[in-house]
């Protein structure tokens, strides 16, 4: 059997999804990045899975995958999550406004202070020191529901304990799963 592109391809796409979340502009951007992402990503397996599926050996191969993605926290979120995203209504992120923190001294007093988020103005007048934090927007994900089952947001992968606040690691590590299980599918099937 021969190696197909078709899924490298995908892949190649889903960490394309992966810089966009990374370069967003907008909480709005990030998020349609991630829901690219879970498109990708399965559907990198889905036609790893079609075209080495055709070979005898394929089934007793890909058992051990297919139970990964049964029981693995993560694996099973992603697949629900673009479950969740392509055939519900349902929010599969959160977005969380990010703010600006202003931290006087006891006793500062602020004469005037302007803010215009459309042309990015910050103005503040004070006599005293002030300690002025930027706070970012952050999308989060959120349990999604997939054919009437709730699925937690994952907080392990492959045995280990996982940070899920992160998106991007979140699904850096998918990548990185489906990159491996390509490899491994190629160097079992094609001759």
């Amino acid at each position: 059997m021969q190696s197909t592109d078709a899924s490298r391809i995908e892949l190649k796409k889903a960490k394309l999804a992966i810089d966009g979340m990374l370069g967003a502009a907008s909480m709005e951007i990030y998020e349609e990045c991630w829901k690219e992402y879970l498109r990708r990503i399965e559907r990198a397996w889905n036609k790893t899975s079609n075209h080495y599926g055709k070979s005898p050996k394929w089934d007793s191969w890909q058992g051990r995958i297919v139970k990964k993605r049964r029981e693995d926290s993560l694996l099973v979120y992603l697949v629900n999550a673009r479950g969740a995203d392509e055939h519900s209504v349902s929010e599969i992120v959160a977005r969380q406004p990010g703010g600006i923190g202003i931290n006087p001294a006891f006793g500062t007093e602020i004469r005037n202070l302007r803010i215009q988020s459309a042309n990015g103005v910050f103005d503040i007048q004070s006599d005293t020191p002030l300690k002025i934090d930027f706070l970012p927007g952050k999308v989060s994900l959120l349990p999604v529901t997939n054919r009437g089952r709730t699925y937690p947001v994952p907080t392990s992968h492959l045995g280990k304990v996982i940070d899920s606040s992160n998106v991007v690691d979140v699904a850096t590590l998918g990548l990185c799963f489906y990159e491996d299980v390509l490899s491994q599918a190629e160097a079992y099937s094609v001759k």
